[in-house]
């Protein structure tokens, strides 16, 4: 059988909900799509990914998904291009590649004009900013759902899928085994097909930094597994012991913890952002948010990732606090005021920042590693370019 475990609370107040548990008997279902198991893709904006983008496609085809969908956000310059050649030749036939930039331009002209829609087209020219890479994520995820649909034709069309998973080019989708939601993708869409939900949650954990290249990767557990596995009162005091509460300069996660979801293609209506999916509402709870499988995020690994971020959230068109569709992290505060300075110690700078909130001392490390706070996973990881 497959287990999955539900998530409920908050970061603060997460619990592993035993009412919650999910028990599928296997054999699994067939898909609805006429074959043998159900058909799976991801869809994923992509920049600047280098040569670990051929890595994840690795990974992600390995796994068993029937397709995988890149928009490549500056897909107009030249060493874009030349890698998603590269992509084209290496994967015939199992992943599509659109052109951002054309979207754009086009402003996704198959999406509807509602009021949600227009803001996101609004934000999404925002160049290289956090709200307006997040509108451009949205717009392509529902776009994409359009074409898992079997309603869009042509270049753009992709082979009708039963579910549909949104990731990032540094985000690895990771199975766990048959207790933890799967050991396989077939397993895992059957079973979450069988026990009727039509949206999945799954908990993110983020690379530990700093990474040795060649050394195991090792991840910080999801902050509501963690206060699961320590019980709320127990998180928080670690927290503040540590100072690293997602408002501290060196925070627990540097980015999201609130993970990644799949849904149900027949039953989806829409993108909700970078982090959900909108379905038809029959006035029954649909959705979980799982304990397992997991998604391996690998968050500006160097810092010359982080540099090349922040310059370029710089260089985008500022907005004000009553434009912005969510505020920023203190961590993105600091890195964007440096980034923004002139002088001849900004990259010192950047750096200070980049190592202030990203290093824990080893005794540090030590006390995550025996709260369990850790994981090693067992598979390999691409190495990160410069």
């Amino acid at each position: 059988s497959v287990l999955f475990h539900r998530l409920n609370g908050s970061e603060h107040g997460g619990a592993t909900d035993p009412k919650g548990r999910i028990t599928v008997e296997t054999p699994a279902l067939p898909g609805d799509s006429g074959s043998a198991e159900p058909k799976a893709g991801v869809v994923c904006t992509t920049y600047r990914a280098g040569e670990a983008l051929i890595s994840w496609c690795e990974h992600h085809l390995g796994l068993g998904f029937a397709s995988l969908l890149l928009v490549f956000d500056h897909l107009g310059e030249e060493g874009e291009r030349a890698l998603a050649e590269r992509v084209r030749c290496r994967f015939p036939g199992r992943v599509t590649i659109w052109d951002g930039e054309e979207l754009l331009r086009e402003g996704w002209k198959e999406l509807p004009s509602d009021v949600e829609t227009e803001e996101l087209r609004r934000l999404a020219s925002g160049g290289a900013s956090s709200y307006a890479h997040a509108a451009r994520q949205t717009l392509n995820a529902s776009r994409a759902l359009l074409a898992a649909q079997g309603k869009l034709v042509g270049p753009h069309g992709l082979e009708p899928l039963d579910w549909l998973l949104h990731l990032d080019s540094d985000e690895l989708f990771h199975l766990e085994g048959t207790g933890r939601g799967g050991a396989t993708l077939a397993e895992h869409w059957s079973a979450a097909k069988a026990a009727g939900l039509l949206r999945l949650r799954y908990a993110n954990h983020e690379l530990l930094l700093p990474h040795p290249p060649g050394s195991p990767a090792r991840f910080k557990l999801n902050p509501r597994l963690a206060a699961a596995r320590l019980g709320a009162a127990g998180w928080r005091e670690l927290q503040a012991h540590l100072a690293m509460s997602q408002q501290d300069r060196r925070p627990y996660f540097r980015a999201y913890h609130n993970g990644k979801s799949a849904v149900f293609v027949p039953a989806a209506r829409r993108a909700k952002g970078v982090h959900g999916w909108e379905v038809e509402d029959d006035g029954q709870d649909r959705s979980a948010f799982l304990a397992g499988p997991s998604v391996l995020h690998l968050h500006l690994p160097t810092f010359a990732a982080f540099s090349r971020a922040y310059r370029a959230k710089a260089e985008a068109p500022l907005l004000d606090a009553t434009q912005r569709p969510f505020p920023p992290s203190p961590l993105e505060e600091a890195a964007l005021a440096v980034a923004l300075t002139e002088g001849e110690s900004k990259a010192a700078d950047l750096e200070t920042v980049y190592r202030e909130t990203t290093h824990f001392r080893a005794e540090d490390l030590a006390l995550l590693e025996e709260a369990g706070l850790l994981l090693t996973p067992d598979l390999s990881l691409p190495e990160p370019e410069g």
